[in-house]
């Protein structure tokens, strides 16, 4: 199978930082909950599942990091294009793969407070990409402190992480912003998840930052440039850091990444994703997209196509996953 094992989860509570209702979202942190799986009932195997490969992971002195996607990389087969090294379905670029192909342990639904948005420009997906600011929203102390409830307001971000081994993250994080992963200078200059995530923890702690910065925000010089090269740390889950990446502006109104609208083949990975880790249909997740900025805007790289509207993105999506649902099938008999 394709899917990597889904681990059942607790939702955790937003600091009380978040609840006290003040209007500064840079010194707010980024507050997440963990979904649960669709089939809960399985708990035992995903936690022996879960022991085993930490264990085994310490074992053989391998570092373990949560890398959290809200993108293409929702779905399973196009983050498996940049491990393996293979062209995700609807892409046209074939990924160069991690130096350790193995597959992600396990995988979990994620919802974070941040907003997610359309822009810049794609050559593999011929349309603009997404990203997520580096503050996280505001929830006021009206929404009771948990993301579920201030989703109403935040309009959250929905993730997948997944458990990599701490050079394939580095490795993901090199294509996606067009670097050798072989690269001697790379491969030597990679930090460590672990120092970052301290680093981002103690600046928070010691509030050392000024207004506009945010300490879970770091760049490294090799990756100046590059499309991704914001490295924001969302939190720890078991102790293991959970990092994501986005672009270096804090948003898109700094106007250096225009917004633009996104091609179908690349919301077509994003709701597959969505279908699988958060349950959600074509038309739910039609009208989780069509909210983001950049989405409505003209498809200036698809000649012809259609301005976004909920409808024609719900029948896009509907019509995606019953070709992929027959496709499915018709592999199973084969």
């Amino acid at each position: 199978s394709l899917e990597t094992a889904e681990l059942p989860s607790v939702s955790i509570r937003m600091p009380k930082r978040m609840q006290t209702g003040d209007q500064k979202p840079t010194k707010t942190r980024s507050a997440f909950i963990l979904r649960e799986h669709h089939d809960p009932t399985e708990t035992g195997t995903f936690e022996r599942t879960y022991q085993a490969a930490v264990t085994s992971a310490v074992s053989s002195g391998e570092r373990l990091v949560w890398y959290a996607s809200y993108g293409s990389n929702l779905d399973e087969r196009r983050l498996l294009a940049y491990i393996e090294g293979s062209t995700a379905p609807g892409a046209t670029f074939q990924q160069q793969g991690c130096r350790d192909g193995r597959r992600p342990i396990q995988s979990r639904a994620l919802t974070l407070n941040h907003q997610l948005y359309f822009a810049g420009t794609s050559h593999i997906w011929k349309g603009s990409p997404c990203f997520i600011t580096h503050a996280p929203l505001h929830v006021s102390a009206e929404d009771g402190g948990s993301v579920a409830d201030g989703e109403r307001n935040c309009d959250a971000v929905h993730m997948r992480m997944y458990l990599v081994r701490e050079s394939q993250f580095w490795d993901i994080v090199a294509q996606e912003n067009k670097i050798d992963v072989q690269d001697p200078d790379w491969i030597r200059g990679c930090p460590s998840a672990a120092n970052l995530a301290a680093s981002a923890e103690a600046a928070e702690q010691e509030e050392t930052r000024g207004e506009g910065q945010n300490g879970r925000v770091h760049f490294l010089d090799r990756l100046a440039g590059g499309m991704y090269s914001g490295l924001l740390f969302v939190g720890r889950e078991r102790g293991v850091p959970i990092f994501t990446f986005t672009a270096p502006q804090r948003d898109w109104m700094e106007g250096k990444l225009p917004l633009g609208a996104p091609s179908g083949p690349y919301l077509q990975r994003i709701a597959e994703g969505l279908r699988v880790s958060h349950g959600l249909c074509a038309t739910s997740a039609a009208q989780y997209l069509i909210r983001k900025p950049g989405c409505i805007l003209r498809r200036v790289r698809e000649p012809g196509a259609p301005v976004w509207t909920e409808e024609n993105l719900t029948e896009t999506l509907r019509k995606h996953a019953q070709e992929s649902e027959k496709q499915s099938e018709q592999s199973q008999l084969a």
